[in-house]
């Protein structure tokens, strides 16, 4: 029963979302699809360590803009994982033939830090940035030089605006988002941006 009823619940938010989500997109010219196959994903960005071992996922209510600057595009989808408690992440994926970023993720620190089993990688720390040394683990195994090269101030500063933000980055894509927390319709069109904007930033970083 309580299934049922859960389902129920999901398929009128699906429904109201994806009404608002449309207006949206009618509003800042994006293109919407209500749905897509997790499979259907490039075979690099299903690898990120975000989406887990288990691969049968849902994408639903996707946002797309094309960016001419990323000779590229960013989409806003609302993710699921199955299998767990039901909760919608709205996820930002930054696409770009242009970037080849090092294979890296940032996480928000948690007080079980001490629990867990420390993932493969370094944890790099940004002198001058207290606080998102405080927040966040870097984790990657590309050198630190490359990462302190490729994260300056201002792509810090953009992932210190947001409260246990989780980023996940490598080859020509970038993913990011708040696990556990569907973005609000509103909302979407600011985090779109930010993705453009981090995105150009880090191509900019790459070049020079």
């Amino acid at each position: 029963m309580k299934e049922i009823i859960e389902d129920i619940k999901d398929s009128i938010w699906s429904s109201e979302r994806r009404l608002d989500l449309i207006q949206v997109a009618k509003k800042q010219g994006y293109a919407f699809k209500n749905s897509r196959a997790f499979i259907s994903l490039d075979i690099d960005l299903k690898q990120f360590h975000f989406f887990g071992s288990n691969k049968k996922h849902k994408l639903k209510h996707i946002l797309s803009e094309s960016v001419a600057t990323l000779g590229g595009k960013v989409e806003a989808i609302d993710f699921y994982r199955k299998g767990k408690q039901k909760k919608w992440t709205t996820i930002i994926v930054v696409e770009s033939p242009l970037l080849e970023l090092p294979a890296f993720r940032i996480e928000a620190r948690t007080r079980w830090d001490w629990w867990r089993r420390k993932p493969k990688g370094r944890n790099i720390e940004f002198m001058g940035f207290p606080e998102f040394n405080d927040r966040y683990h870097l984790y990657t195994s590309a050198s630190p030089r490359q990462m302190k090269d490729l994260l300056q101030e201002e792509a810090l500063d953009f992932l210190l605006e947001q409260q246990n933000l989780y980023l996940e980055a490598n080859k020509q894509f970038l993913l990011f988002g708040i696990e556990g927390q569907a973005i609000e319709a509103q909302d979407i069109p600011d985090w779109m941006h930010y993705g453009k904007t981090l995105g150009q930033v880090l191509l900019q970083e790459k070049l020079f």
